[in-house]
């Protein structure tokens, strides 16, 4: 009788925690997945190319980009211009370094970002818009 009190007192281990454990290490695989797709499309990398390092179809890397920018859309135009700002901020880094390195091409890289940057940073009161793109005047 012993014996069964024993078992009583104490349940024996379910398989959800199992479970639980084993969902909780793929969210995280998962979750480091993600911000590596996001931070190498920040730098620019193409999806092909991402679909190389992270060892899938160039059609599976499309899917799934396209399920992360679903999830992590950004809502108001503020995240939108952080998050332009941000890419434009990473090429900027990338144009510098190679001007100062002694590539006089990328003068023309960093002029352009820098134009960019300042169109999606400078207010819009008096923009126009031509093509789809709008342009502050000087």
């Amino acid at each position: 009788m012993a014996r069964g009190q024993d078992a009583e007192t104490q349940p024996p281990p379910t398989r959800r925690d199992k479970a639980a454990a084993a969902r909780r290490k793929a969210r995280l695989r998962r979750d480091a997945r993600e911000r590596r797709i996001i931070d190498k499309l920040n730098r620019g990398l193409s999806e092909a190319e991402l679909a190389a390092r992270e060892g899938v179809t160039l059609r599976r890397m499309q899917i799934l980009v396209q399920e992360i920018l679903a999830r992590r859309a950004p809502s108001p135009p503020a995240e939108y211009l952080a998050l332009q700002v941000n890419r434009l901020n990473e090429a900027m880094i990338v144009a510098y370094g190679s001007m100062a390195g002694g590539n006089l091409m990328a003068v023309d890289r960093v002029v352009r970002i820098v134009s960019e940057m300042m169109g999606w940073t400078a207010p819009r009161t008096a923009s126009t818009c031509q093509d789809g793109r709008c342009h502050q005047p000087i």
